[in-house]
């Protein structure tokens, strides 16, 4: 039996690091965790990777209108490029991540939860909504 790989989206944050995952048909996402960003994180992430049994990593990137290079574009490549040194045979993609954060905490408040517990899960909530973005381009391409 051939297992479907399954996607995972990460909002890269320099404290913390949000995670979502999808479904195991790769048609909904699921908000995953938040991880702290230490120097364990890696280990973390190969973890997640061999049990969610994991083919392709989506990470938010910034997009800027004009081109520009923010220093926050700088973190997101070298972090990519640590990825990419610690784990071989996996499709990265970048994805716009413009307003994820302030919709994520919009939603959540929406759904009326207090402050404190967003500001617990809106780093995964993020990573959620930048996997549907993605999911969505992907459903359009097809």
């Amino acid at each position: 039996m051939n297992v479907k790989k399954r996607i995972l989206a990460i909002d890269y944050g320099t404290k913390y690091i949000g995670l979502a995952i999808t479904d195991d048909d790769n048609t909904f996402s699921v908000p995953y965790s938040v991880e702290e960003n230490t120097n364990n994180f890696f280990d973390k992430l190969i973890e997640i990777i061999y049990e969610e049994n994991i083919g392709i990593i989506v990470i938010g990137y910034p997009t800027t209108f004009d081109g520009y290079v923010s220093a926050r574009h700088k973190l997101i490549n070298d972090f990519v490029d640590n990825i990419n040194n610690k784990v071989s045979n996996l499709e990265i993609v970048l994805q716009d991540e413009a307003y994820t954060t302030k919709s994520s905490e919009y939603i959540q408040r929406e759904f009326g939860l207090k402050n404190s517990q967003i500001k617990k899960t809106k780093d995964m909530s993020s990573a959620a909504l930048i996997l549907d973005a993605y999911l969505k381009m992907m459903s359009t391409k097809k």
